[in-house]
């Protein structure tokens, strides 16, 4: 099937499909695919982004409204985020929050204020390095910016609003490449600002999801129009993953955006031509990671330089504490005394609603049933992404499920061993993208329908 937006005239193929004939050009369309969205005025745009500030303003009220503190000793306490927490047991004053993050982000806003870099901090022990610990995202600018604006005791606050604006309009822009309707695409958003992985006194973990969306994006455009400038955009998106991410996310989510984007250029890979040759993602993702890594290098080489004097690298500790961890995956649970799947997935698997257990510290990688229930009707919605989305969750749920399988994985793939944690915020980030598939099933899409399968139907029923 072949379609084009000018005026065309249709004759029929010898195979007696329709084709289009403009001045000899003959252009495929994929049957399958939405037609694209008539493009929106940039303030309607802009109203949808508003509204994704004004969500995450009303999600952080007790920073926002009440004028807290974002610490989890306080957080605990006020719902929803205490939902199922025992506050008489509260022993949130231990976190890195507390003893970490607070005192260090408050010495690095006085050393930016007197204009030199928190290279080595007198108040730990008897001096310590500071910024090579990489727990310090000196240079990344929403960070520049919380310190700029921001009273020491609330620069994790300001630096968390800003993070979660970030990633609501990262997922936001994706879906929109997406071809999604602006609701849509607003509403999955939102939704996936309640993702765990969002843990709000806890940036590190934000920092590890906030910059996949935008890096989707940015490989989505080069496959719709391949040229230079994406591929710098992915690359600088890149770098800031890398600068300031958590490893035990960065490395799993980044296979998975490689697999997507080398899956999505095979079933999009253009015919005739101006097809691209099997090389170009295979380099495209080398120059995309390359030049991230340069960028990156300002944070990460210090800080492996750091590593390699640590204590508990130089002791030993690191060492056995990984090999005890591989041990306990492979064990036996009646033997170990713990089931370390239960341990990190199990236990929430009664939450009804996405914001339930964001007060518990094991609930980043959960999304909730509601969520999962719309990526069950995202990949009945017939989208062949959503198919590849509901393939990829698949296989990664394999290597949760089936720890021997990890376990072979990190012989195997280069920095798959910088954790020894299962990819839960993989599935979970695959979850979320089918479930903005579900929401599109549920509302409409851009052409006035939700797809062959007709999930809408199912969804009314179910919902």
């Amino acid at each position: 099937m072949l379609r084009r937006k000018s005026s065309f005239a249709t004759s029929s193929s010898m195979q007696g499909e329709p084709k289009v004939s403009v001045k000899d050009e003959i252009i495929p369309v994929n049957p399958e695919s939405p037609p694209p969205v008539s493009a929106p005025s940039l303030k309607s745009e802009l109203i949808f982004l508003a509204l994704i500030i004004v969500y995450v303003f009303i999600l952080m009220y007790p920073f926002t409204i009440q004028g807290k503190a974002l610490m989890p000793d306080t957080w605990r306490s006020i719902h929803p985020w205490a939902e199922g927490v025992d506050i008489s047991e509260n022993n949130a004053s231990i976190y890195d929050t507390v003893l970490e993050y607070g005192p260090w982000y408050e010495y690095s806003q006085t050393c930016l204020k007197e204009g030199r870099i928190p290279h080595w901090n007198p108040w730990q022990f008897c001096g310590a390095p500071l910024y090579a610990n990489r727990l310090i995202p000196f240079f990344y600018p929403p960070f520049i910016v919380a310190e700029l604006i921001a009273h020491p005791h609330k620069i994790i606050a300001w630096f968390q609003f800003f993070n979660m604006i970030l990633s609501g309009w990262g997922m936001y822009f994706l879906l929109r490449r997406w071809r999604m309707l602006q609701w849509v695409a607003l509403g999955s958003s939102v939704l996936w600002l309640t993702c765990g992985a969002h843990f709000l006194p806890f940036p590190l973990w934000t920092l590890g999801v906030t910059g996949f969306p935008w890096l989707l994006w940015s490989l989505d455009g080069f496959l719709e129009k391949p040229g230079l400038r994406p591929v710098l955009f992915a690359g600088l998106i890149t770098g800031l993953i890398l600068m300031v991410g958590y490893p035990v996310l960065v490395v799993h989510l980044s296979y998975f955006t490689a697999i997507y984007f080398i899956c999505r250029w095979w079933g999009t890979r253009r015919i005739g031509p101006g097809r691209l040759h099997w090389t170009i993602p295979i380099l495209t993702l080398a120059a995309v990671y390359l030049l991230g890594a340069g960028i990156s290098a300002i944070a990460n080489y210090p800080a492996y330089k750091y590593s390699q004097e640590t204590v508990r690298q130089v002791e030993g500790f690191t060492d056995r504490a990984y090999e005890r961890e591989k041990r306990l995956l492979i064990t036996p649970p009646e033997e170990a005394g713990v089931d370390p799947i239960y341990q990190e997935f199990g236990e929430t698997i009664d939450s009804i609603l996405p914001i339930n257990g964001r007060g518990t510290q094991r609930a980043w990688q959960y999304g909730g049933i509601i969520v999962y229930l719309l990526a069950f009707l995202g990949i009945l919605a017939g989208r062949p992404r959503a198919r590849l989305l509901g393939i990829l969750g698949f296989l990664f749920a394999i290597v949760i499920w089936i720890p021997k399988v990890y376990l072979v994985l990190i012989e195997i793939l280069p920095a798959w061993g910088v954790t020894i944690l299962l990819p839960f915020e993989v599935l979970n980030l695959i979850v979320y993208l089918l479930a903005a598939c579900g929401i599109e099933a549920l509302i409409g899409s851009a052409s006035g329908n939700t797809g062959r399968w007709y999930p809408n139907l199912y969804g009314r029923w179910l919902f």
